[in-house]
């Protein structure tokens, strides 16, 4: 994989920036009830959008919350063009 080649999410990816667009303070077991989907997908749907830039933690793992980057914030705008 170079720098210009696109990255492919997951249906469950996209979902969940969908969902952290419009609200971040959310616990893994509530974006699997979001998600319809287990804790352990949502973690590691958070982890894989972490690793590919489209999200970052803010605060401690405790306290803190999960926020898009600017690159995650162009994905949504490019897919509500859509």
């Amino acid at each position: 994989m170079t720098l210009n080649d696109p990255i492919k999410l997951s249906s469950v990816d996209i979902n969940v920036l969908h969902i952290l667009s419009t609200n971040t303070k959310l616990t893994y077991n509530t974006l699997a009830e979001a998600l319809s989907s287990s804790s352990a997908t949502a973690k590691r749907s958070l982890q894989n959008l972490k690793a590919y830039g489209y999200i970052t933690r803010q605060g401690s793992n405790k306290a803190g919350y999960w926020q898009l980057t600017e690159k995650g914030k162009i994905f949504i705008i490019k897919e509500q063009k859509l």
